[in-house]
């Protein structure tokens, strides 16, 4: 349930503490030959995108992404509960 006035990422670290970036030493050789360079697409249908996926359209010769995640659970009380014994409620 959102309830309008979640989403404060300020008071979460997680969102701006910074990400350590791996050092890269390792050689590469890349060989690319292109028969036709051109690659044409007349509609791209996106089902869905999960928190671990990258939707790429076009050419890039640098991608840089990071992603944070924090998962926030929410309970609501029982209709039955009582604030004093809210904490004890085993669920």
């Amino acid at each position: 349930m959102f309830r309008g006035n979640e989403g404060n990422f300020a008071s979460f670290p997680i969102f701006s503490a910074s990400i350590p970036q791996p050092i890269i030493n390792e050689h590469i050789h890349l060989s690319i030959r292109n028969e036709n360079p051109v690659i044409q697409v007349d509609i791209v249908d996106v089902i869905g995108v999960s928190t671990a996926s990258v939707i790429q359209i076009g050419a890039n010769r640098i991608i840089q992404a990071e992603s944070r995640t924090k998962h926030i659970r929410q309970l609501l009380q029982r209709e039955t509960e009582t604030t004093e014994d809210a904490g004890s409620a085993p669920f």
